[in-house]
């Protein structure tokens, strides 16, 4: 499990996959609240400490109801997801898939599974921000989601 979270930090922090292929801005998802997500920054005190720093405009939604709509982003395989990753950018265009460059990535954790799907979905939940080491889990998500 820690693995699957190693390659979903690097992922988080934007380590970009070289590739010829540019991403398809057209499906790009934009959003105040998306703004938010790629405002954060982070702070590598040395190659296994990376800290999130998070400014005012999207502290002040910690612990608050967010709203985010987004393309799911498997992290186990199965039918039903109830913990999964949110993009504003679809699975075929994620770094696992080779394409440049990573887009923002939240962790959400639903009240109840949902299906897979292509298409862009809505989550309504709490917003939380993790002042931890990113190598030991997600410095942002999404908890107690809701499908919208």
């Amino acid at each position: 499990m820690k693995s699957i979270f190693m390659v979903l930090i690097l992922l988080f922090l934007g380590i970009s996959v070289k590739s010829q292929t540019v991403h398809q801005l057209t499906d790009q998802l934009k959003s105040k609240n998306w703004d938010l997500i790629a405002s954060v920054k982070f702070n590598e005190k040395s190659h296994n400490e990376i800290y999130p720093i998070y400014n005012s405009a999207i502290k002040k939604y910690d612990g608050k109801n967010f709203e985010l709509q987004g393309y799911l982003i498997p992290i186990e395989r199965t039918k039903k997801h109830g913990s999964f990753l949110l993009s504003d950018l679809p699975l075929n265009q994620c770094g696992f898939c080779g394409r440049n460059g990573i887009p923002p990535l939240v962790l959400v954790k639903m009240n109840a599974p949902i299906d897979f799907s292509m298409k862009p979905i809505t989550i309504n939940g709490t917003l939380n921000l993790y002042d931890r080491n990113v190598l030991d889990g997600m410095p942002i998500s999404v908890e107690h989601g809701k499908l919208k």
